[in-house]
């Protein structure tokens, strides 16, 4: 069943991807200033935080309240009230199968508007996600159905809008043939940058990554390289009209005019939005917060956007021959550049680049390979244990008198390493095959991970210690490491009391406390810290009340400083009263479901935090 559904997966995704010679074109009218010329923010495909960006940013001049029509006649299947992500958000099934979307809106029409608050007063919440069915709200093509805003995860004013199939991908827009966005400017090369993918493989005489800024459309000077490696890229597109920088609609890779690779961002199935992370050089990400895309198919890498050789991209480079690389970057209107470099088949001396990936007395695993460089130079050799049993270890290569020392660390797992004196203590514990599900204990953690948690086997590193406020703290692997999606880990023990979290770093990550255990649920490797938060929200009234004068509205400023708002409700002598949130500006304000009645009687509103934590506001109003 799972190998079924997999290639059934595969199969949509291609489809999807690739069938864009059949889209309707001239069917959809664009959703804001129809017409008119328009101008994004951000594109299809852009490298986002954990994800593609799924459609268009249109902008709206910094603008709220902007006029969105239906891009085609059909029905609102769907309305989805958030304090995150896409905020106010409406989807809209079309007959010919597609679905558009609209989102981060400020408001919608009166008549979606009047049936969005009789839903919300039904179901007693303000966040809402409302399924709905054909003859509920039916729409034509060109007619009014919300305002431009800022609601949800937005940054600023725009509108986001996407166009999705009848499987769930998501379409570029601009395939539809729409004119109001134009583009005459081709994409540019920055850098790239060359990986080692094999024990043996060097990049200007040394083990690692190297970086290499593009001077135009090539580098100053060939590289040096031989074994197996990979090409990364650091390229953006510029747009007529646009102010920014925006993300690659295809670009491909040749090696000696043999097509090697190419990645086409024309549509994909949203579940494969999070694969951004091995589409991506990760690791680099996190601690340099530059994204480098890949030039060839990273393990386990499941994106449906590729095609590639047998080698996935990957180029074996031989001593003694040369390799002339050219690397296209397209935009979606066919724009073009085209970028070429030389790989010379050469050993060379390590250089010391400013970019260059070393650091004396450091440890960095790449791909289940640890480099270890002493913190001085030396000739001595490099004492391994495992479990206990020590063997020697001579120099793979030096770099300015450093020894550079490769661990392979697929077949077991060293405890430590010593040389000169000093020690390097290892936290690896086991290695996790990907495509498995994985339940284990380590010290006093329990884990479960889910089959599709890794795309490639790891080294999985562990380590419990005490934190400076005497809080326990769990190493859990690295934070250089993806995951591609949600595991748990729990701790069994028993409190004296409730408000206890699991924190990355300072941030609350969603966690359970029961009598006799807590658990986490997250989506990311790193270091975590067990805390307790025993304060209650701030809550302020911020309407000025006169004596005697009925008010239509509240307003609050609320805000939780450490793990933050879970929950808020308000009552009016006993009934539900709609409180709209924001949480870019932490306020909170009633709506009542008659706009015209006043706020009188025993008005009580509850804001509760993330660990139970609940503050009270209760008045007494004329």
């Amino acid at each position: 069943m799972k190998l079924f559904l997999r290639t059934a997966f595969i199969f949509l995704s291609i489809y999807g991807a690739w069938a864009q010679d059949t889209l309707p074109k001239g069917y959809f009218t664009f959703p804001l200033k129809p017409g008119q010329i328009n101008a994004l923010s951000a594109n299809m495909g852009d490298l986002r935080h954990n994800h593609f960006h799924g459609g268009l940013d249109v902008k709206t001049e910094m603008r709220i309240g902007i006029p969105v029509v239906a891009s085609a006649d059909g029905f609102v299947s769907r309305i989805k009230i958030s304090t995150i992500g896409y905020g106010k958000v409406m989807y809209i099934q079309h007959p010919n199968g597609y679905m558009t979307v609209y989102a981060h809106l400020d408001h919608f029409n009166a008549a979606i508007d009047a049936y969005i608050l009789h839903k919300q007063y039904a179901l007693e919440k303000f966040d809402v996600d409302l399924l709905i069915t054909p003859n509920e709200l039916p729409v034509k093509k060109g007619e009014m159905i919300a305002y431009s805003g800022n609601t949800g995860s937005s940054s600023g004013p725009h509108l986001h809008y996407e166009i999705r199939d009848m499987y769930d991908h998501q379409l570029h827009p601009l395939l539809f043939g729409f004119r109001e966005v134009q583009d005459l400017l081709k994409p540019s090369m920055e850098s790239i940058a060359i990986k080692t993918l094999s024990l043996d493989a060097r990049v200007e005489g040394e083990f690692g990554r190297k970086e290499f800024k593009a001077t135009g459309n090539t580098l100053a000077k060939a590289i040096q390289a031989h074994g197996w490696i990979g090409i990364d890229i650091k390229a953006f597109d510029a747009m007529t009209g646009g102010t920014g920088k925006y993300g690659l609609a295809c670009y491909e890779l040749k090696v000696n005019g043999e097509e090697y690779f190419s990645h086409n961002l024309k549509g994909y199935h949203i579940l494969e939005s999070n694969q951004i992370n091995a589409h991506i050089d990760y690791d680099h990400f996190v601690r340099k917060k530059v994204r480098f895309e890949h030039a060839y198919v990273s393990d386990g890498n499941r994106l449906s956007t590729y095609q590639s050789n047998a080698s996935k991209g990957k180029i074996y480079i031989e001593k003694g021959k040369t390799y002339q690389i050219e690397i296209t970057l397209y935009d979606i209107f066919q724009n073009a550049s085209i970028f070429r470099c030389t790989i010379l088949g050469q050993s060379s001396a390590p250089t010391s680049l400013p970019n260059t990936s070393w650091a004396p007395g450091t440890v960095h695993v790449f791909d289940q390979i640890a480099r270890l460089i002493p913190s001085k130079p030396t000739d001595s050799l490099l004492h391994v244990y495992y479990q206990g049993k020590k063997e020697e270890l001579t120099s793979s290569y030096r770099i300015q008198q450093f020894p550079a020392f490769l661990i392979p660390l697929q077949q077991r797992l060293p405890d430590s390493a010593r040389i000169d004196g000093k020690t390097f203590v290892f936290d690896f514990k086991k290695n996790l095959i990907p495509g498995n599900a994985h339940q284990f204990r380590l010290g006093k953690l329990n884990f479960s991970f889910p089959d599709t948690l890794l795309n490639d086997t790891i080294s999985f590193e562990y380590r419990e210690g005490i934190g400076p406020l005497k809080q326990a703290t769990f190493k859990i692997h690295q934070v250089y490491t993806p995951v591609f999606g949600y595991y748990t880990f729990s701790l069994d023990t028993v409190f004296p009391g409730p408000g206890y979290y699991f924190a990355l770093g300072n941030k609350y990550e969603e966690t359970t406390q029961t009598a006799t255990s807590i658990s986490c649920k997250t989506k990311h490797f790193g270091n975590f810290q067990l805390l307790r938060d025993e304060t209650a929200p701030s809550l302020r009234l911020t309407t000025p009340l006169k004596p005697g004068v009925k008010t239509k509205q509240l307003k609050f400023q609320i805000s939780d400083k450490q793990t933050g708002i879970a929950s808020f409700r308000a009552t009016l002598n006993g009934k539900f009263v709609l409180m709209n949130y924001e949480h870019k500006n932490a306020s909170l304000w009633t709506q009542m479901e008659n706009a015209d009645e006043p706020i009188s009687g025993e008005f009580v509103l509850q804001v509760t935090d993330k660990v139970g934590n609940t503050t009270t506001f209760k008045q007494k109003l004329p």
